[in-house]
């Protein structure tokens, strides 16, 4: 997973994060269409991978209870 900003004001677009693990996006990943687990059981299991070409852009995950819990002191 490669993370950028955007700066709305001028559009210039910042590096925040490079993270070789999938786990920590994969909810966001499968509601736009990119199911990760699967796709690894698919490659490993199968000795197959269809590609993803089509998926959901501009969605949006929260963590309901992360947000509602409040921060340790």
């Amino acid at each position: 997973m490669i993370e950028y900003k955007v700066n709305e004001r001028t559009g210039e677009k910042y590096l925040i994060e490079i993270n070789g693990r999938f786990w920590g996006s994969l909810p966001l990943s499968i509601v736009s269409g990119v199911d990760f687990p699967r796709l690894l059981y698919e490659m490993y299991v199968k000795q197959y991978l269809q590609p993803v070409t089509v998926y959901k852009m501009g969605l949006y995950c929260r963590n309901i209870s992360m947000d509602m819990t409040s921060p340790s002191s």
